[in-house]
């Protein structure tokens, strides 16, 4: 393990912006900062939870500027970070060791994330393209485009298939074959799906919000070898929010809508298990269970104008620690 050299500047004095040199250390945090939408102020922000270190603008701080307009979301493959900037149209491939852009892939219309699939080839989702591209990870140029009508939204692999989130009133699970790039088949759903995860016992879980105005989410556990949904349940919402987070290890599935809500894993029947709720004046936009401890954190938008912050939980929803972020914390993610 390498332990982190600082730049001749201290996280918390207020100094200009700067950053850890050499590894970030397995299990260290990085939080994408969306900023405001049309104002080019997202930012990265990163956590060292073994020392409690917090580095804020780090992406300005190794490369002289920021990110662009609305940090989306962040895959790491080993010591590469692909950072998606959703409406800079843009993908930042990104060296992990000092957070520097190796180069940047240019061509997509509203890029929201990028799946590896083997270790030459991303998907890449969209929000306005009605298609998914196939990238090359080397040099992030498009390969290929496949046709879809309307929004991709997050995507996984499961066995040697892509599943992809199928927005824009389709309301449905797309079934990708990346042999020749055609979508196969398709699952049916009651809403629009927002988020896709597997567990550790090969079950798809899929969340997804009713329209306005009651916003109500369903979530949707689906049988990977039959493609049918096997259980369902309604989340009672306000607002069009719905993000899944996995504790395989605790045998949990995290829900965030309007609160956090969990499911057991293992239970043959969908059964709702509060977990927290926000506090007066917070307004959870994310979660993400921490892989080495289960601890569970939630981004905290506030008014989505000043500074966020991110809460961090025990498996028992105790309150552990929080820490400050940039605009709007959205997507959180673990450094393997």
């Amino acid at each position: 393990m390498v332990l982190l050299a600082l730049l001749g500047c201290n996280p918390d004095d207020g100094a200009p912006p700067c950053v850890p040199e050499g590894d970030f250390q397995p299990g260290s945090v990085f939080v994408l900062n969306e900023g405001n939408f049309t104002f080019g102020n997202a930012s990265v922000t990163y956590f060292n939870p073994t020392n409690g270190e917090v580095w804020q603008t780090i992406f300005e701080a190794s490369n002289g500027v920021g990110p662009g307009d609305v940090a989306q979301s962040l895959t790491i493959v080993d010591q590469t970070g692909y950072l998606v900037v959703n409406n800079s149209q843009k993908i930042e491939k990104i060296d992990l060791n000092t957070f520097t852009v190796e180069l940047t892939g240019t061509g997509f219309n509203s890029p929201r994330y990028l799946l590896p699939f083997g270790a030459t080839f991303g998907y890449v989702s969209d929000l306005y393209e009605d298609q998914i591209y196939k990238v090359r990870l080397s040099s992030l140029d498009i390969a290929a485009t496949i046709p879809v009508n309307g929004w991709v939204e997050k995507m996984i692999v499961v066995e040697d298939k892509i599943w992809a989130c199928h927005k824009d009133g389709n309301r449905e699970v797309l079934i990708l074959n990346p042999d020749n790039d055609q979508i196969e088949s398709a699952i049916p759903l009651g809403v629009d799906p927002n988020d896709i995860l597997l567990d550790d016992k090969n079950t798809i879980w899929v969340c997804g919000t009713k329209e306005a105005p009651d916003y109500n989410t369903m979530l949707y556990r689906i049988d990977q070898s039959s493609q049918q949904v096997t259980d369902s349940i309604e989340i009672s919402n306000d607002q069009p929010i719905a993000w899944l987070a996995i504790d395989s290890t605790n045998n949990w599935v995290y829900l965030l809508s309007k609160t956090v809500s969990r499911f057991e894993i293992s239970s043959p029947q969908l059964i709702e298990e509060p977990f927290v709720a926000p506090a007066t004046g917070t307004r959870f936009y994310s979660i993400e269970v921490a892989p080495n401890t289960g601890e569970v954190y939630l981004g905290d938008a506030k008014d989505y104008l000043q500074e966020g912050e991110v809460l961090r939980c025990a498996t028992d929803g105790t309150l552990l620690g929080s820490f400050s972020t940039g605009i709007i914390p959205g997507r959180i993610v673990f450094y393997p």
